[in-house]
């Protein structure tokens, strides 16, 4: 049975060399070609005509010899490869021919960008004299000395703690210059708040992690000195199970180093707190300076007999704050200049000009002894006195039955008598306009008011004001006696025998709106408010009747993306309080290990087998297995084998056996076979 297999193989391989030989024949027998070859047979042609072994060399560098090629009766068998492409339909003589003349051109082409890139590879090429320039210029580097310095630098475990340790401190440093020049500064950009905000939260997380790594190389340093110094050796747990943070956990300065790590905890969380309470608030910044008219007077405004319903119109739409700033007992108005310039859709001029405050106070009610005609609120002017630019007037003011409050009286008309001041003089006015998209300007609300010998009186502060100081404040300015009898003259049109509509719910226009409330209703408790109103609506008319002859130069200022960085008061104390503790934490720290340690040489080679667990198996090499020992029981767990290994004790130093030696040999191994390491002798 295995001759006649063996026969049929000769038969097969006969047939296949038959078929190879023919093919051969055909090649070298075919005809020019009468078309031009396909792609196809282009690729076919180029694989097959490109030098390469033989099938018999191929044979021989894969098997090792070539007796596999040779049959017992010494002739050659043939290859493999040749049997297969026996199998092959042989092609036409015109395609075989087109794929010769092409594949020669292909070779022609490709053979040079081979050689060029053969070149440069070669002894002689670029690419092998740029990597002979690097691997040289490597090698000067790492002869230098300044790498010499660097890595034996990096390899002090002394200079690092120094190192980590400053940098925790310019960490902190940094975080206490931010809480005092940052917070509560001006920025023209909300870009400098996100910025502010995100040092802050990045240097909670360096001063963490700094902080966190100089303990962990002084807990290192004083295990390295333990392991030399004790003679007894010390527990292989505390040098081979690392504890969560602080890794090698000594015993040497325990207290200080959780309290140091409790104080980097403490400040992380109060700088991430401190990016929470951290809030932007935008604020006006000068647009720049541009025409205006400043307010001053050539003549006597004329006055209309309906002023009163005109006041009363005009204010249907108006805040207080388009009259003045309410003071305790009454209002602060002014006005400086008027714009020529849109310069945003709102801005605010500040510029000298002419300030005004009044004061109201209104004392009991009584029922009127005659009724109003048709339900209308009547003012009287009872008294009025004048001195320079101070007046007072007595005014009587009629709420009509239906208007009021008084309940006990709410179908009669109740009358309240009121005292009202006025004093004016000159002060810097900060007043906001509004601009629409037509190019219309209107007044919008006063800002703030500079009175000299006070400081800036701004909204949303102003009540903490009396008339009082303001009247002191005036009263050494009497430049301005004609336009307060201008204001008197106007006031006796608004308010001398006149009567104005009662609002009902805010229905129409109402002058004594202020001493109304959402109800509609007149509220005799805050009447003093309305008549206050009243007289500074009077007075901010008279301003506006100036003379616009003239033009100058007003500084306008708006919204234009800048703003306040601020942060709450205790927030800043509690991150200052947090910092002081982990620096003087951090330095009793760096204090008590410079006493009991300082660092040194033999520490920093002990000290780096606890940092590489591959330097820690070279330096049990000579006693290792001894070391471990082989643990009692059936328990392998963790805790088991940490058991097992807390009664083990180590020492590195010189060993024993070694010491005879003019070089020793450094191991860690069991008290008994370790030396300490003398400072004359060399060591490997």
């Amino acid at each position: 049975m295995v001759m006649q297999n063996s026969d049929e193989e000769e038969n097969e391989e006969a047939a296949a060399a038959a078929a190879a030989a023919a093919y051969n024949e055909a090649r070298q027998k075919a005809p020019p070609p009468m078309v031009p070859a396909g792609p196809h047979q282009r690729a076919i042609t180029k694989f097959s005509d490109v030098p390469t072994q033989s099938a018999k060399s191929v044979s021989e560098s894969e098997d090792g010899s070539g007796d596999d090629m040779i049959e017992a009766d010494g002739q050659e068998k043939p290859s493999l490869v040749s049997r297969i492409s026996a199998t092959l339909r042989v092609p036409t003589g015109n395609a075989v021919a087109a794929a010769e003349s092409s594949t020669v051109s292909e070779i022609g082409k490709n053979g040079k960008s081979l050689n060029s890139i053969q070149s440069d590879v070669t002894e002689d090429g670029i690419i092998f004299d740029l990597l002979k320039l690097v691997e040289n210029w490597k090698e000067n580097l790492m002869a230098s000395r300044a790498y010499q310095l660097s890595l034996w630098a990096w390899e002090s475990t002394r200079i690092n703690i120094y190192f980590y340790t400053i940098c925790h401190i310019l960490t902190l440093v940094t975080i206490v210059l931010i809480l005092k020049f940052a917070i509560g500064a001006h920025a023209p950009n909300i870009v400098y708040y996100n910025l502010i905000h995100a040092v802050a939260g990045f240097l909670g997380k360096v001063s963490f992690a700094y902080g966190l790594r100089a303990t962990q190389l002084i807990s290192k340093e004083f295990t390295a000195r333990n392991l030399i110094k004790r003679g007894k050796g010390v527990s292989l747990t505390s040098i081979a199970h690392p504890v969560p943070l602080v890794k090698l956990n000594s015993d040497e300065g325990k207290t200080l180093r959780y309290l140091f790590i409790f104080a980097l905890a403490l400040v992380e969380a109060n700088v991430w707190y401190l990016g929470i309470a951290m809030e932007w608030v935008p604020i006006e910044s000068q647009l720049g300076i541009f025409p205006c008219t400043p307010i001053h007077f050539r003549k006597k405004p004329t006055f209309f007999n309906d002023l009163g319903n005109y006041l009363q119109g005009n204010s249907d739409l108006s805040m207080i704050y388009s009259y003045g700033l309410p003071l305790g007992d009454g209002l602060l108005g002014g006005l400086a200049a008027w714009p020529l310039e849109i310069a945003a859709s709102s801005f605010t001029i500040d510029h000298p000009g002419i300030g005004f405050a009044v004061n109201s106070v209104c004392g009991d009610l009584r029922v009127a002894e005659n009724g109003t005609e048709n339900g209308l609120t009547q003012f009287r002017i009872l008294q009025t006195e004048v001195w320079s630019t101070l007046f007072s007037a007595a005014i009587l003011v009629q709420m009509p039955a239906g208007s009021h409050n008084w309940e006990e009286h709410a179908n009669q008309d109740i009358v309240q008598e009121c005292m009202v001041r006025y004093i004016m003089g000159d002060a810097d006015v900060g007043f906001s306009f509004v601009a629409d998209e037509w190019g219309g300007v209107v007044g919008s609300t006063l800002q703030s008011v500079v009175v000299a010998g006070m400081p800036a009186i701004k909204r949303g502060k102003s009540a903490e004001i009396y008339f009082g100081r303001i009247q002191d404040a005036f009263s050494k300015d009497d430049k301005h006696e004609e336009i307060t009898r201008w204001v008197i003259e106007a006031t006796g049109l608004v308010l001398n025998d006149t009567s104005y509509g009662a609002s009902q719910g805010a229905l129409f226009a109402n002058l004594f709106q202020w001493a109304t409330l959402p109800d509609g209703y007149y509220h005799t408790d805050i009447t003093w408010k309305g008549m206050a109103a009243v007289m500074a609506m009077i007075a901010h008319h008279v301003l506006l009747q100036y003379d616009d002859s003239e033009t100058s130069t007003c500084t306008y200022t708006g919204m234009s993306g800048s703003g306040d960085i601020h942060a709450p008061d205790y927030v800043v104390v509690l991150t200052i309080s947090a910092v002081l503790i982990c620096l003087v934490a951090e330095l009793s720290q760096l204090f008590w290990w410079f006493l009991l340690s300082g660092g040194g040489e033999k520490q920093d080679r002990a000290a780096r087998l606890l940092e590489n667990p591959m330097q820690l198996l070279y330096d049990m090499r000579a006693g290792g297995s001894e070391i471990m020992g082989e643990m009692p029981g059936e328990d392998q767990s963790s805790s088991a084998v940490k058991r097992h290994y807390e009664d083990v004790v180590v020492r590195f130093g010189e060993s024993r056996q070694t010491r005879p030696n003019p070089v020793g040999m450094l191991i860690l191994g069991q008290p008994g076979e370790v030396m300490a390491m003398n400072d004359k002798r060399e060591y490997i």
